[in-house]
């Protein structure tokens, strides 16, 4: 395709302009507000249009309406005249705000709207096998927009498999995925909470029916429960009135035993006790005396015997020791740590003066750096690379083949016409008319043939074109390298000269080498003096902080601190021996102490053994004992206390069983008692009918044998209530339990259905897993095709740094390298270098892109802006070179590019535009 003119009819502040443009390059040079992106978008439009689409459409179009709609209010119209392969010439012509077209062609006025309808209107994209969309992410170039190739990569993805496959098919992997994709949102869904499709709503009722099941089958459970629950009130029930009973029997029973017991209990006392037993207050008084004179005796302190030295001897003793010394007896331990800083530091600066290092030798590089010498020695030794000779006659060969073709399809002149005679003009115009239809029929058949024939010449000059490209760029890149080694190894011989150094490498690495000793040995002589005054301060700062510390210790010492440390540790031992023997003194004061207390003790316990005797002699006369000493008087008395215990015990007894008959007989005689028991019995027998006896015997009472009656009634109570509630809840239970047959039918359907819905979720996964395999296939078709077209180009726009590319199709991710074995990834180099890079990915892309037989405009603004001089020069020169099989368009406002644009393009397939400011009124 070639673009020949564009037609602003409206557009932003162009009104009825026209810009025409070259089959070749055509550069587009203005300054600042010449209208040089607006004639870049009223390109794409003319070309592409803009799609119909409900709404307010994209930000990407909202962007381009609000900055190129008519200043004047004019209806927003743009037309575009372009020739396909075919010859076709067509005329696009676009109401960008009704979003119509028409597409017709300049020569027959035929409509062809049809073949490029896309997104509800006209792009003309598509007839290079792209859409509006592609044309922008590769051919169309928008200012400051070269990278955005990347955001692109989704997009892209369709278009590099339709172009990888030999019939550029219209289904490819990446819509075959999407399709699935949208197949699995509709007929499966994804598995969460707020999903409504069929794979969540399938596991949602199987969850539901299983609930429900597990609903039904534990009502049916719970229904058992209840019959389960109902007898055991039942036998709770009777077994609560059967306790009743036998509590009540029991309980009788007890009271006869227990009357009839008294009973017996009381006729023993009546015939042991006929009156009432004497009082025992007699001798009491007696008693306590004896008691307490004993008591006295036994707890009387024992014997003091009294031994060592008495309190005035020890007294004595004190007196003659010596008072505490002041000042230190050992070494203290800010000395300690003082002294030892002070030795280590001595220690670390001998020890360091005997590592010296040896005096470093002079040697003169003449100014430079050890490893600048090391880099004009490598320099100096490049050899020079061969030019394989294969590829100077691939170059002659090639560039033979493309001088013939070109000298073979020029155009030759037209004979002149032969005038036909006045007098058989007539006759001529008859034949004319008759031979019209056969002359119309012999020119069609003549063009198509022709039309036939230039396509295969046309093919044929691709191919030969194509050819010398490739050996035109085999040739300058073996030539760029022996010239850039050339040129280095010249640079290195002349700084070599200039500072007045060998010239044989050799030598350069001996004197480099011994260059690099001597900056050894100085570096090493530096570190061993910083050190050493180092040491030397920490030596300095060590001596005076142990002086100042033997200072606060009381030794002031002017002339050496190891004499100062001599006399204070000396003091210190004299002190010593001092503080030694004055350190008795509290052990004395204490033993004075106590000595005291025993004195004190010992006069105590001699006066107190005295009075116990004494009372103890009084008691004994009291209750008529003699002895003769006070052991054998505290025998007898002893033996006196046990008689009159036993009498005393004896009246004890008499007195509890008298009161205790008294209780049994309760102001009543002894027959009363006996009817009163009599009448127990009876009961208890009443009681007793139709119970075994072993079962009452059975009953544990309690001593509150009220509460425990009270009991046993109200569990009978409450056990026939909860029986009789239970019945009635059973009763309407029945009536609303669900059916579990029918819920387990309604689980296995729904269980189904999930399992068809999971069955064609993993169908799809398969077949996902088996259209990215292909995809990856085609990605790695497409890969190499990519880096073969972008090689040649890369060593010449970086100047030869970098000599090979890598493509991730995918996220049309870059990455280049210098050496063969670094990548590095492109977008992260120099912003102009990336720009660089991902320009001549875009012209790759769209080469590739372009559908077979035509070829795609390139219309790029502004895209050697941070570009250097040499590499604008070079990029131009790539796009001209390009220009020769693809139309190129280059909009800029950089001066170096109008100027090389004049320079040139001087060929008739070029031409240089001058845009002038727009100036509105």
């Amino acid at each position: 395709m070639y673009i020949q003119c564009i037609r602003a009819h409206a557009f932003g502040p162009l009104v009825d302009e026209i810009l025409e443009l070259a089959p070749g390059m055509t550069v587009i040079h203005g300054p600042n507000e010449s209208g040089k992106s607006t004639w870049h978008a009223a390109l794409y439009c003319g070309l592409c249009g803009m799609r119909r689409a409900r709404g307010r459409g994209t930000i990407e179009e909202a962007g381009l309406r609000d900055r190129h709609r008519p200043w004047g209010g004019e209806a927003w119209e743009v037309s575009a005249t372009v020739e396909l392969a075919d010859g076709r010439r067509i005329d696009l012509h676009h109401d960008l705000d009704k979003k119509v077209g028409k597409a017709e062609d300049t020569d027959l006025g035929r409509d062809y709207s049809n073949e490029v309808i896309h997104d509800g209107a006209l792009d003309g994209a598509r007839w290079l096998g792209l859409d509006r969309k592609s044309f922008l992410n590769t051919a169309c170039v928008r200012q400051a927009d070269i990278r955005s190739i990347m955001e692109a990569a989704d997009g892209l993805q369709d278009e590099l498999q339709r172009a990888a496959t030999t019939a550029g098919a219209d289904s490819t992997a990446a819509s075959a995925l999407q399709r699935l994709e949208i197949f699995r949102r509709e007929h499966v869904g994804q598995d969460r909470a707020n999903s409504k499709k069929p794979l969540r709503d399938a596991k949602e009722r199987c969850l539901q029916s299983s609930r429900a099941v597990e609903g039904a089958r534990e009502g049916h459970s719970a229904y058992l429960r209840q019959l389960e629950e109902i007898e055991r009130l039942q036998s709770a029930s009777r077994e609560a009135a059967m306790s009743l009973r036998l509590v009540e029997a029991a309980w009788a029973a007890a009271e006869a035993r227990r009357w009839e017991t008294n009973t017996q209990r009381a006729r023993q006392l009546v015939a042991r006790y006929p009156q009432k037993p004497p009082s025992n207050a007699e001798g009491t008084e007696a008693v306590e005396i004896v008691s307490v004179a004993r008591n006295q005796w036994e707890i009387r302190p024992g014997a003091v015997d009294l031994q060592g030295e008495s309190s005035e001897e020890i007294r004595r003793e004190l007196e003659r020791l010596p008072q505490t010394p002041e000042g230190d007896t050992r070494v203290h331990g800010d000395v300690a740590k003082a002294r030892d800083v002070y030795r280590i530091a001595q220690s670390a600066l001998d020890r360091h003066g005997k590592e010296r290092p040896k005096e470093p030798p002079v040697v003169d590089l003449r100014g430079l750096d050890p490893r600048n010498v090391h880099v004009l020695s490598r320099e100096l030794a490049l050899e020079e690379p061969a030019i394989d000779p294969r590829i100077e006659e691939q170059f002659i060969s090639a560039k033979k083949r493309l001088d013939e073709f070109v000298i073979s399809t020029e155009e030759r002149p037209s004979g002149q016409v032969r005038r036909v005679p006045r007098l058989l003009r007539p006759i001529a115009l008859m034949i004319r008319v008759i031979l019209a239809p056969i002359i119309a029929a012999f020119r069609l058949i003549k063009g198509i043939l022709n039309q036939s024939a230039r396509i295969r010449a046309l093919e044929a000059q691709q191919k030969t074109q194509s050819d010398f490209r490739d050996a035109e760029a085999q040739l300058g890149s073996a030539k760029f390298k022996l010239e850039e080694v050339r040129r280095r190894r010249d640079d290195a011989r002349a700084r070599a000269m200039r500072h007045e150094l060998p010239l044989e490498p050799s030598e350069l690495d001996e004197l480099a080498q011994r260059g690099e000793e001597a900056d050894r040995l100085r570096q090493d002589m530096e570190r061993w003096k910083k050190q050493n005054d180092q040491l030397r301060l920490e030596f300095d700062e060590a001596e005076t902080s142990f002086r100042d510390t033997l200072a606060g210790r009381g030794v002031v010492e002017r002339r050496s601190v190891s004499e100062g440390l001599a006399r204070y540790e000396s003091e210190c031992s004299e002190r010593e021996q001092v503080a030694q023997k004055a350190s008795r003194r509290p052990y004395l004061e204490r033993a004075y102490q106590d000595r005291r207390r025993s004195e004190s003790l010992a006069a105590d316990s001699d006066r107190l053994r005295r009075e116990a005797s004494a009372e103890l002699r009084s008691a004994a006369t009291a209750v008529g004992v003699t002895g003769d000493v006070d052991e054998q008087i505290v025998r007898r008395l002893q033996a006196w206390q046990r008689r009159h215990q036993e009498e005393v015990r004896k009246l004890d007894v008499a007195h509890r069983e008298w009161a205790v008959l008294e209780g049994l007989l309760n102001g009543g005689t002894l027959q009363s008692l006996e009817d009163e028991s009599q009448k127990y019995r009876t009961q208890a027998d009443e009681l007793a009918v139709g119970l075994s006896e072993q079962a009452i015997r059975s009953v544990k009472l309690e001593p509150d044998l009220e509460a425990q009656l009270g009991r046993q009634r109200a569990g009978l109570a409450v056990a026939r209530q909860a029986l009789a509630e239970r019945k009635g809840g059973l009763d309407q239970f029945v009536h609303t339990m669900p059916s579990v047959a029918e819920s387990e039918e309604e689980l296995e359907r729904v269980k189904a259905e999930l399992d068809r819905v999971e069955s064609l979720d993993s169908t799809l996964t398969r077949a996902e897993e088996t259209l990215r395999t292909a995809q990856e296939k085609v990605f790695r078709t497409v890969a190499p095709v990519l880096r073969d077209l972008i090689n040649p180009w890369l060593s010449e726009v970086t100047s030869g740094r970098y000599l090979d590319v890598r493509i991730d199709v995918e996220s049309l991710l870059v990455r280049v390298t210098e050496d063969g074995r670094r990548w590095r990834q492109a977008h992260l180099l120099s912003h102009g270098t990336a720009e660089q890079i991902y320009l001549l990915l875009r012209v790759a892309m769209a080469r590739l892109l372009t559908r077979k037989g035509e070829t795609c405009p390139l219309v790029l603004d502004d895209v050697t802006v941070n570009c250097d001089s040499r590499r604008r020069n070079r990029m131009l020169k790539i796009l001209h070179g390009i220009s020769r099989d693809q139309q190129v368009i280059v909009f800029s406002q950089e001066h170096e590019t109008g100027q090389w644009a004049r320079k040139s393009l001087t060929g008739q397939r070029d031409r240089v535009v001058e845009l002038r400011e727009i100036r509105t009124n």
